[in-house]
């Protein structure tokens, strides 16, 4: 273990970009266990400012699956979520704030203020990350995403309500859906609490022509019990 710690100190303060990427990759395969047991999220933080922002992006995945000891970053990912930073630097820090999830609540406005980004992949990641942070001020902001012409907002949209479980009737609109994926993602994102309240709908969605939407309703229907 000591011989692999100095191995990743040498790769992370090295010049080479490559090395840097592999090493943070490294850390990100230890997540929560690697933070927890070798202080890996303080390598990982170390390079939050590097130089190339693809070493950034690196790091800030890394510090994403540690868990809460990456969330004790979350203030410094937030800060990449601001102005014009790199677009992918920017994704990065969205999806690791949903992944250290009510932690990292504090910055919601931040994550929040991505919702109507001219960008739609930045959109589709601020939905999924304030349903992760049960941001539900955010609930009526997600549920007007169900009404977007984009398919990949409109299911981001569903994954964050159902996250935060909230506004079912709207998710239960999606369940009418004529797009295959967003009849999908609205049964696999339903709250089980709201499941019998779609009953019938989903047992109606078993003979769908789609394979997901069938497993999906599936899933809703067997849940009922648990």
């Amino acid at each position: 273990m000591a011989a692999m710690d100095g191995q990743l100190s040498l790769a992370l303060t090295s010049g080479s970009t490559g090395q840097k990427k592999s090493a943070l990759l490294q850390l990100r395969s230890m997540g929560e266990y690697g933070a927890a047991a070798m202080g890996y999220h303080e390598l990982a933080g170390n390079l939050l400012n590097d130089l190339d922002p693809s070493v950034q992006v690196a790091a800030i995945n890394a510090l994403g699956y540690m868990g809460q000891y990456g969330a004790d970053f979350a203030e410094s990912v937030a800060e990449k979520v601001k102005g014009g930073a790199n677009k992918d630097v920017k994704k990065a820090a969205l999806q690791a704030l949903g992944y250290f999830g009510e932690a990292a609540s504090t910055y919601s406005e931040l994550v929040e203020a991505c919702i109507d980004d001219k960008d739609l992949d930045l959109v589709v990641e601020a939905c999924i990350a304030l349903g992760s942070m049960k941001v539900t001020s955010a609930a009526g902001k997600l549920a007007a995403k169900l009404k977007e012409k984009d398919t990949e907002v409109i299911i981001a949209a569903c994954i964050g309500l159902g996250s935060m479980e909230a506004e079912v009737d709207a998710l239960g609109d999606m369940l009418k859906s004529s797009e295959a994926r967003v009849k999908a993602a609205a049964l696999g994102a339903m709250p089980s609490a709201a499941a019998d309240k779609f009953l019938s709908t989903a047992c109606s969605l078993l003979a769908d022509q789609d394979v997901f939407v069938r497993m999906n309703a599936m899933n809703l229907i067997t849940g009922l019990g648990e």
